[in-house]
Formats: C-alpha cells, structure tokens, sequence
C-alpha cells in the first residue's frame, strides 16, 4: 500500500516534494521519484511485499516505462510467470513490476489481467503517453486537477492542495449531496477544479489533453447452475481464493472482527490458513447493543488472538483530527469507532482484512431489502404473499417482516421502521422511492434547514434526477439488481470505500476486502435473486456457505445495522461542544448554508433517544469541521 502523486507538465522538484509529504501517513517506509521535463512522479511506500527490493519508481528494461503504485495485484505472480515466458526480465519480486511488463505486452488491456486495489501512473517516454489506471470497485483512490498547462493527480485530496496550484472554489452542488445523502457520489469533489477518477476507469493523457476510459462492468445476465449445490461450491471456491490472495504479505497481518457473518467468515477463513492465531481486533462502548461479546466468542472458537477497543466518552474530541485525514467530509459517526480501532490495530500490523462489500453486493441494505419487499407487496395481493414462497416464514404485513429483519436494538428503531413501513407497500417509481427511503436515515429537511442564499447558488437541487439516470440504464434489471449496481457504483466506491481507505491509510495500515475480489463480485451479481434474499435471510447464499465454518447462531443471526450511542460515548458536555462549536463565527451561518433557527432546535432534540436527527446534526457537525480546515 503507498501513496502516489505527480504531474505532468513542466514543474519543479520543490512542489512534488511538497505533495509528498503530504502523503507521509500512506507511505512512511520509503519515498521515491522520477523527474524529466514532461512529468515529475512520487511513490510514498508503505512495504508490504518484496521489502528488499521493492522500492519505487520501477521500471522495465531500458527504463522507457515507468510506474508509481498504490495498492496490489494479488495474481501477481501468476502473470509474471507467464511474462516471462514471453521473455520479459524482470529485476525484482514485487507486484508492481509487474504492472509495466503487463503493460509493454498487453497495452491498456493489461487491466483486464489484474486481480487487486490499485491506483497507478505510469508513463511510457516513447510515446510520450501517461496511463493512470484505478481498480474496478474503486478500493483505491485517484483524484486530479486539470489546470491550464498540466495535470496533477494524488491518492488524497490534501496532496493536490499541498501543491499550492489548486483553485478551492467550493462545489456547492457537491454540499449539497453531501447534505442529502452523507456522503458526495460521482467524479466531484467539494472543489470545482478538483475531480475523482471513477472505479473501473482509465486515463490517457497526452500534449494536455485527458480520455478516460471504462476498462469494466458488472453483467446482471443470470447464469443458471445445474444444482444448488454448484452455486455453493462455486462461491466457496471463489471466496476461499479471495481470502488465501489477501492474505499474502511479509509484514503482520490480521482482521477486523465485529461478530457479524461477514467478517466472522472472513476470520474463519483465515483461521484455516493460518499457522498461527489470527490477530483479531473489534470495538464496543460497554453497553447491550455491543457485538463485543459476539465477537470474543468468535475469537475464541477459531483460537484467534483477540482485541477490544472500548470509546469513552468526549470522542467528539478526535472529529477535527479525522475529518482532516478524511480530506472530505463523510457524514457518519462511524467515522470515530473506525479511525480508533485502526489506530489501535497498527500497532501491530501493516495489514488487516476487513468485511466491507458483502452488503452492497448481495442487497443486504435496509433501503435495498425494503425496495425488493416493496416491489413484491405492490405487485402481488397479500394472500399471494402469504401462501406463496416469496416470503417464506412471514406471514400477515410489511411491519412484520421488518419486525423480523430487524429485530430491536437494530439501529433503526420503531420510528424507523414506522417510516420505512409507509413505502413498503407503495413502491411505483423506483427513483423517487430509492430518495424517500434514504430520507429515512440521513438527509435534511431543504425547506426548512437550506438557508435561501444557499438555494440560489445550486445548479440542481434535486440530486436524485442524477441517479434517476443511472437507474434508467438498468431498468430491464430486477429492482434488488438495480439498487444493488447503483450502490456499488456509488455508495460502495464514494461512502464504504473511501472511509475504509481514508482511516486505515491515515494509520499507515493496508485494509484488503476479500467480499470484493472482482471475480466474487461477478459471481453474485449473476446468481438468481432469491440467493441473494430469501424469507428474513439476507445475504442468503452467503449465510448457507458459511453455517460449515461458523456457529449456527452466527451465520444466520439477523442483520444488526451498527450505530453511534450519542449520549453514551459524548457526555454532558456535549451540548456546551455544540455550542461553541456553532457560535456566530461558525462557517455553516457565516458562508449561509443552513438557517441558524433550525440548526439551534436540531441541536436540542437531537440527543433525545432520537437516531435519524443524531445522523442529520452530525453529518452538519462534520461539515462545519470540513470548512474550518479547508476552506
């Protein structure tokens, strides 16, 4: 795992250096770079593998090819064998050599070889060509700027700022997804002249000029099996291949471990090929919706070497210091437990495996599993429901089966679940319904929360005419599919995985997601719906592999959404942190983004036992917080 950063334009040693150091955190090990007069590269190194010899920029055999990597090719070696049989030399035992054979032989198509998290550059001087590539979920970040005379390009955001060229001109429309769902989806960032590289893309760029390129996809075409049985050894197969690649490493390794099937099956896996104890690492605030004793018990059945980490209280504290490593602001308070149980794990690893990706993949999302209930409840009478087989075991209302998927304490509460209620049953246009639900959880309230002055400054208010469009290509898909390639695309990649890299790499630990292997991915998103979802068993296919490795209770225990306990883990003192942190020098009144009467009363009720209006006021707390560092 590394950080990577360079431009491409005449420059100067002195700003590079600068964007380096601003990556320090993902690469502490080494730094490396490569100067001409078209581009200058920087690899920030982080050595997981080949630590000998493994340092970067690498090169082929008359160094017209050059390559800065981050991330890994976990099939590595089985491409080098056959390179060198086509006669390629190479020099050291690393995977990123690789990539620059790989591309001598294969040209761009090369990407369609690898298996692995990447995000690299790399420039072939006799064509005088820069090909930046990032891996098909987008496990691996890439943002650039293109400017008058060159192009800059970093793994973060603060990189690109540390050169002192980047114009930081705010994006409102970016705040305002951020406002409306947590998080900001697509290739914008919160500056105008900043942009993300999408997943599964590439770009090529010469005499100034960028073509970006979509190297992937996920095909929905169902692939029907002979037996049941098949479609169970194919995904322990693949998933057993995931793990074993994952974990290939010379430094310390281990997993995150909530108790949960996910990353329970994960440890498992580990567990079997493993010589020694796994090193295991969950966290908990010492209260009953703790999954710590879940995972203790796990820890123990599969002799793993097991961590807790509790939060105190005052953890409000650390929000400054994670929203600067995020470079964007990510409107959850899961934000807090995950930069602790991070900081924690690295010291002693440099590599944990960790359980995001199986949810987004298999449809086991509060919104997503309500969709597909609520498509069925619309398109069939309930008598149907109730003596048919699309819902086994549940038998009179949308309430009971929410009853039964989510089982209190869930996260999402009675409220919750009476809100959701009301769109089960009256689902008729999916674009609309996917932004009622959402609004379930996170978004504020426009009319009465957007200050008027901050209406006026947005091209488009209605973000979900955005994922109306990506919707409308898959309309021919089942609405589980649907839902499951949007999220994917876009929560997986913008919110799951740019949380996930942010608050390991800040720790200078490589996270690895074995759920999302492409060919696992590929797999499920081919296997018929009711693998996926079946009855009150999410992640069907999932749960009936892993009940052979893990305690019953485990694999099919009813999903458990994690949450924050705001009054738990912030203490009295809270409210006087709301207060100063919002007085009249605050940036979200002073910039006019949200009406001071209604952030006043958020404030007050937001602490009361009430979890949606916890989640608006913090994504409005880390907004603040975002703007005080960077703006």
């Amino acid at each position: 795992m590394c950080g990577i950063c360079g431009i491409i334009g005449s420059s100067s040693e002195e700003i590079i250096k600068k964007m380096s150091d601003a990556l320090y955190h993902r690469g502490p090990d080494e730094v490396g770079y490569y100067f001409s007069e078209k581009i200058c590269l920087c690899n920030r190194r982080l050595s997981i593998i080949d630590l000998q010899t493994g340092t970067q920029p690498i090169y082929n055999e008359d160094k017209s090819i050059v390559v800065v990597f981050n991330g890994e090719i976990y099939n590595f070696q089985a491409i080098r064998d056959d390179l060198e049989k086509k006669g390629h030399i190479f020099t050291t035992k690393t995977d990123t050599e690789v990539i620059v054979h790989a591309y001598e032989e294969f040209g761009t198509e090369c990407l369609r070889r690898f298996n692995g998290d990447f995000a690299f550059s790399l420039y072939d001087s006799n064509k005088d060509i820069t090909f930046i590539a990032r891996d098909r979920l987008g496990i691996r970040p890439l943002y650039y700027s293109h400017l008058n005379d060159k192009i800059l390009f970093a793994s973060e955001l603060k990189a690109l700022l540390a050169s002192g060229m980047i114009n930081k001109e705010l994006n409102y429309n970016s705040i305002n997804k951020y406002l409306t769902l947590r998080y900001c989806f697509g290739t914008d960032t919160f500056f105008k002249s900043v942009k993300k590289l999408p997943p599964a893309s590439y770009m090529l760029i010469k005499d100034n000029n960028i073509i970006i390129n979509k190297f992937w996809d996920i095909d929905y075409t169902p692939v029907y099996y002979k037996s049941y049985r098949d479609y169970i050894d194919r995904f322990e197969e693949i998933f057993e291949n995931s793990v074993k690649l994952r974990m290939i490493s010379d430094v310390p390794f281990g997993a995150f471990l909530s108790g949960g099937v996910d990353s329970s099956f994960i440890v498992a896996m580990m567990a079997k090929h493993s010589n020694v104890p796994v090193e295991t690492y969950s966290i908990g605030f010492n209260l009953d919706i703790d999954e710590t004793s879940d995972s203790k018990k796990l820890a123990n059945h599969f002799g793993c070497n097991h961590h807790e980490i509790m939060i105190e209280n005052q953890s409000y504290d650390l929000i400054p210091e994670i929203v600067k490593c995020l470079d964007e602001p990510l409107g959850d308070s899961i934000i807090i437990p995950t930069y602790l149980l991070n900081r924690e794990a690295a010291k002693s690893l440099k590599v944990v495996l960790t359980g995001e990706g199986a949810d987004e993949i298999f449809g086991g999302y509060v919104h997503q599993i309500a969709m597909h209930y609520g498509s069925v409840f619309n398109k069939y009478t309930p008598e149907f429901i109730t003596n048919n087989i699309l819902i086994p075991s549940i038998t009179k209302s949308p309430m009971q089966l929410l009853d039964k998927l989510f089982p209190y304490p869930s996260g999402l509460g009675q409220k919750g679940k009476e809100k959701l209620l009301k769109y089960l049953s009256n689902i008729s246009n999916i674009e609309n319904s996917y932004f009622s639900i959402a609004s379930v959880f996170s978004p504020i309230d426009k009319s009465n929360y957007y200050h008027p002055a901050f209406v006026e400054r947005l091209n488009n208010l209605t973000v979900n005419n955005e994922f109306a469009a990506l919707l409308n290509k898959n309309r021919d898909l089942p609405v589980l599919n649907q839902l499951i390639d949007l999220d994917t695309k876009y929560w997986l990649a913008d919110y799951t995985l740019f949380k996930q890299d942010r608050l390991t790499m800040a720790n200078s630990i490589e996270g690895r997601i074995p759920y999302l292997d492409h060919n696992l991915v590929e797999f499920v998103a081919q296997i018929p719906i009711n693998y996926k979802i079946n009855g009150i068993n999410t992640k069907y296919l999932l749960r009936k592999v892993a009940k052979s490795y893990l305690p019953k209770p485990t694999a099919f225990r009813p999903k458990r959404a994690f949450y924050f306990p705001y009054q738990k883990c912030f203490g009295k003192n809270f409210n006087i942190y709301l207060k100063e942190l919002f007085n009249e020098n605050s940036f979200i009144f002073n910039m006019e983004i949200i009406r001071k009467g209604q952030l006043d009363y958020l404030c007050q009720n937001a602490l009361k036992n009430e979890l949606l209006q916890s989640k608006q006021l913090m994504s409005i707390i880390i907004l603040e917080h975002w703007l005080k560092i960077y703006s």
